[in-house]
């Protein structure tokens, strides 16, 4: 539980603090399934494309157990839902595109990432 805290050596006030509904919904939104990691701006890249051949580098913006978020110039076609493949620190992913959100003049698109195996088949 929240509570209101005093200045010190006043001690502490057990009111429960009234959390915003904008700080409720995006608790309640989060659906996350592991913690992201924030990668500096223009340092981090990977390999994605649908059909060989197509491959483009990305920026990585972030990385969790479970997936990647890439920043694009543009949505390159990609629907929640997509599939592609993705190329990163030297592993060999399927991904789903999870989130597309713009911000400013580019997009943040949220992966869902499967390690391939090299016989091919998933973790």
């Amino acid at each position: 539980m929240l509570t209101n805290k005093s200045l010190p050596g006043q001690g502490v006030d057990q009111t429960p603090l009234a959390a915003s509904t904008q700080e409720c919904r995006r608790w309640l939104d989060e659906r996350r399934e592991a913690s992201r990691f924030r990668r500096e701006e223009g340092t981090v890249f990977a390999i994605i494309w649908r059909e060989p051949g197509e491959e483009l580098r990305v920026e990585v913006h972030d990385e969790s157990l479970k997936g990647l978020g890439i920043v694009v110039d543009s949505k390159l076609g990609l629907e929640v839902g997509s599939s592609l493949h993705v190329m990163y620190l030297g592993e060999y992913m399927d991904g789903e595109v999870r989130h597309i959100e713009q911000e400013g003049e580019r997009y943040r698109i949220g992966l869902r990432c499967r390690r391939m195996l090299r016989d091919g088949s998933g973790e």
